[in-house]
């Protein structure tokens, strides 16, 4: 194996959760075993929203080096299903504890036929690696109920691989034979061996967008808390696919932020906030439309 690859391998985590349930109006902890990867200096370890939810209680994380440290969701979006976490960065200076960061690679760049390898905790058999091809480097898959009963997969395509995947890869990534990540593995087919893995540039992109937004809370997930920010995300990612620039759909992740701080301070104060941005987001989207449908040539 390269350099690189050694170093992804000590990259890779084992993630244990524990999060609160309510079955039949009762309530009681459940626990489970997942996949991550560091993927910086500062503790951030990247892994799927249906291994860590806003639900979590308790979360920790194993090390290469066997060392178990807590972690703190900071992070959490179901339409991409991902989501951050931070190690304690304490507890690793105070017990005097190491950890690799990996690196990324350029999704786009992947070809059909392609060798990857899936790197993960299946079954509880920490840092284990399968190799495959990319099967597909631009599926598209969609999943009403996908993450703890939220929808995802609307908004983006998929890369699919015939690597070997088993309960508890979830959250690990996918990379290439010099140890880049491309991609984070995400989805199986019962009875199938070919998955569904998040594309490695949608991962990049959407923890630029995590680093503003408070308490977990990701663009999609506070939109998804009032009553109509789901018509204006829609109309928001609408209306950028039809060719508005990306500074105009950065206003709209500046408002959920805001929202999340105003949510964070009232619940009152944020649900009249969420329904005045909903409906500007709503206006300039059909605004932009009708722009970019009537004004400048059609649909391109």
């Amino acid at each position: 194996m390269s350099r690189g690859f050694n170093r992804l391998l000590d990259a890779v985590v084992r993630i244990d959760v524990r999060e609160i349930e309510f079955t039949d109006g009762a309530k009681r902890i459940t626990g489970g075993v997942g996949s991550g990867v560091i993927i910086s200096n500062d503790g951030l370890v990247l892994t799927n929203a249906h291994v860590v939810s806003p639900q979590a209680v308790e979360i920790s994380v194993t090390l290469a080096s066997l060392e178990r440290v807590n972690a703190k969701l900071v992070g959490w979006d179901h339409w991409t299903d991902l989501a951050l976490l931070r190690i304690d960065l304490d507890a690793v200076k105070r017990r005097k504890l190491a950890f690799a960061t990996a690196d990324f690679g350029d999704s786009d760049d992947l070809f059909v036929g392609q060798t990857v390898f899936a790197v993960g905790t299946p079954h509880g058999l920490t840092r284990t690696v399968t190799r495959g091809i990319i099967s597909n480097n631009n599926r598209y898959f969609e999943d009403s109920r996908g993450v703890n009963g939220y929808e995802t997969g609307a908004f983006n395509t998929w890369l699919q691989t015939d690597a070997a995947i088993n309960p508890g890869n979830s959250g690990g990534p996918l990379v290439t034979e010099d140890g880049k990540v491309v991609g984070i593995n995400s989805r199986g087919y019962v009875g199938a061996d070919n998955l569904m893995v998040r594309d490695g540039k949608d991962v990049r992109a959407w923890i630029a967008f995590g680093f503003g937004f408070i308490h977990g809370f990701g663009f999609a997930n506070v939109l998804r808390e009032m009553d109509l920010p789901r018509t204006a995300l829609g109309w928001s990612l609408f209306s950028f696919n039809l060719g508005v620039e990306i500074g105009q759909l950065l206003v709209v992740v500046i408002v959920a932020s805001v929202l999340g701080v105003v949510r964070a301070w009232s619940e009152v104060a944020g649900r009249r906030l969420a329904v005045a941005g909903s409906i500007a987001v709503i206006v300039a989207g059909t605004f932009w439309f009708i722009q970019r449908v009537f004004f400048a040539g059609g649909l391109a």
